[in-house]
């Protein structure tokens, strides 16, 4: 855990998946809100529904924001629906969390 109580956790396999909660072990522990999964892969191949490549091996595990070619729009009614998606908009944001972001931390 960092000074600012954020936390980082790794765990390796095909990627390495690395999930992001800003503030540690306080609630609410949601994805979307506190919570932001992606992965880094060096291999080539297919994992997590997206073929990964050695140019853009960093992004968002599940909605794959480097290599889908989502809009943000796109992006935003994917976080709507389902929080795991929150990690591409965030990535999209440049890692800033817009006025229009559906999730705030309480």
């Amino acid at each position: 855990m960092s000074a600012d109580g954020s936390k980082i956790k790794l765990s390796s396999g095909y990627c390495l998946d690395i999930n992001f909660d800003s503030n540690g072990q306080k609630a609410p522990n949601t994805h979307g809100v506190d919570m932001f999964d992606f992965l880094l892969c060096t291999e080539e191949g297919y994992n997590a529904g997206l073929l990964r490549n050695k140019e853009m091996p960093f992004d968002a595990y599940f909605s794959g924001c480097g290599r889908t070619g989502y809009s943000r729009t796109q992006l935003l009614n994917e976080c709507k629906s389902n929080q795991l998606y929150c990690s591409g908009l965030l990535m999209y944001d440049g890692w800033e969390i817009k006025d229009d972001y559906p999730y705030k931390l309480k």
